[in-house]
């Protein structure tokens, strides 16, 4: 019994979202990016970021080989907004972020499908 509950608490910790993050759906996180000096930092492919994205975000793609290199060069010091487009991409973005030293992340829920079916504001053309 103590090895079967030392096993479930192990896989909670491997499976949960680094402490540091908060998470905020897109409604929140529109609220966010208005009172705060937010870092958007959008991590789906350039293709997906051009065909809508949250207007003033940064474009870094989880899939590219030097994503953990770009993000390194951005200001730990700034509160940051992380989103992809369902919230899986980010989630494992995340724990990159903390690993980097961002202490200030709020992650937002379901992602740029969430944001546009709140039909809050989008640029298009990257």
């Amino acid at each position: 019994m103590r090895t079967h509950l030392a096993a479930l608490a192990l896989l909670a910790a491997c499976s949960a979202e680094p402490d540091s993050a908060t998470d905020a759906t897109p409604q929140e996180a529109a609220e966010l990016i208005e009172t705060r000096d937010m870092l958007v930092l959008d991590v789906r492919t350039p293709k997906e970021h051009a065909q809508g994205a949250i207007p003033g975000s940064v474009n870094v793609d989880w899939n590219a080989d030097d994503f953990r290199e770009e993000v390194a060069r951005l200001d730990r010091d700034r509160p940051v907004l992380l989103h992809c487009e369902s919230g899986g991409r980010s989630s494992k973005a995340l724990r990159v972020l903390e690993e980097l030293g961002f202490e200030d992340v709020t992650h937002m829920e379901s992602g740029m499908r969430a944001w546009r079916e709140a039909g809050l504001p989008m640029s298009r053309g990257g």
